[in-house]
């Protein structure tokens, strides 16, 4: 005869089915850090708190469990700056965290969760890139490409980190070459999600290089300064989206939005890199002085300020922002509101790069985000 319940204890068939759903759930904890251990050591028997209510779906709770095993099994990890994540040594100061040569950038993460660093010519070769040429002509160009985080986890495995928060890569931006003296070297800029769901981006080279930089000055070094400049830009655009990123997590299509804003942000900086670069070889010194002067940037700005809607165009071409001026005048920025340039040109230039759609006209939304980005440098109110 079974037990009676009274108040003091719970009925036997309540007990029952509790041992079923306790065993259940020992399962699926295994399960979860099955599939979101942070490196090979990852535990199994961590307390874990989730929370299970009949309004989920068992799609929502599955995620909703997924999400919070992944925080849990993801190691507080210090951010080192200039390093990257090893996940085979569980550290950001190990060997493997940095490049050991000058011209190697970041690849992505071998099966075992080491990081992998390969010559930056090697590298464009990988993805298929066909302008390798241009790194050994006369005036050798800096070439940028940008990697998602699909193809930079593409051989790592579960249990060494492939889904883990530590250091969760987006995307990332590969340059080169950059030289300095007698240097020629890579640089990776890297945008990483946390463990606690903030975005950080942070630019990675060999150590080397690191050194020679705190001691070049701005005019041994003014394509990287400008390249400097382009990074941080994208770097504000960047911290710009934390509030929006923290409180997209568990949410799909939010997530997805803002990656692609990520991904914009840095094809955005790819394109602005190689135009820096491909400046720095033309510039005579007479030219590097009158930039420093900035004698354009006055007027650019003051036709910016006064500037109608329809004055505003996307480059398609160059990836960059057109602001119609006064007197043929066309002033050209990039997408963090820097002045690159300014050009004259007659109005049949415009029109006929209007009809072949090299000159897009901004939306009212690009164009705001366009003045926010200029006015952020404290030239013009919005």
């Amino acid at each position: 005869m079974g037990h009676q319940s009274d108040s003091e204890s719970a009925p036997d068939a309540l007990r029952a089915q509790a041992h079923k759903a306790y065993r259940e759930l020992s399962k699926l904890q295994e399960c979860a850090f099955r599939e979101c251990c942070a490196g090979p050591s990852g535990s199994t028997t961590e307390n874990v708190s989730i929370t299970w209510s009949q309004a989920l779906t068992s799609d929502e709770f599955a995620e909703n469990v997924f999400a919070r095993y992944k925080e849990v099994t993801s190691e507080v990890a210090v951010i080192k700056s200039g390093r990257v994540y090893c996940y085979h040594c569980a550290s950001s100061v190990c060997e493997h965290s940095l490049p050991t040569e000058d011209g190697h950038a970041f690849a992505g993460y071998q099966d075992t969760g080491r990081p992998r660093w390969v010559e930056f010519l090697n590298f464009l070769l990988s993805t298929g890139d066909n302008r390798v040429d241009e790194l050994f002509i006369e005036s050798p160009k800096i070439l940028a490409s940008v990697s998602r985080r699909k193809a930079l986890i593409a051989d790592q495995l579960t249990t060494y980190g492939r889904r883990s928060l530590t250091y969760r890569i987006i995307g990332q931006v590969v340059v080169g070459y950059v030289r300095i003296k007698n240097l020629r070297f890579a640089i990776s800029f890297q945008v990483v999600e946390t463990s606690g769901h903030k975005l950080i981006s942070q630019t990675i080279t060999s150590e080397r290089v690191h050194d020679v930089l705190v001691d070049a000055s701005k005019r041994e070094s003014s394509s990287l300064h400008r390249i400097l400049d382009a990074t941080n830009g994208a770097s504000g655009q960047i911290r710009r989206l934390n509030d929006d990123w923290a409180s997209s997590n568990g949410k799909k299509k939010e997530r997805k939005q803002l990656t692609d804003k990520v991904l914009t942000i840095l094809r955005h900086l790819a394109t602005s890199i190689e135009r820096k670069g491909r400046q720095y070889y033309r510039r005579t010194v007479h030219a590097e002085e009158r930039a420093d002067q900035r004698r354009p940037v006055h007027t650019a700005l003051k036709d910016v300020g006064t500037a109608k809607s329809g004055d505003f165009f996307l480059d398609e071409t160059r990836q960059s922002i057109i602001v119609l001026g006064r007197n043929r005048r066309s002033h050209v920025f990039n997408s963090t509101g820097v002045h690159i340039t300014t050009l004259i040109l007659s109005g049949d230039k415009i029109e006929l790069r209007q009809r072949r759609k090299r000159y897009v006209p901004l939306t009212d939304t690009q164009r705001k985000d366009f003045l926010s980005a200029v006015a952020s440098r404290g030239f013009v109110e919005t």
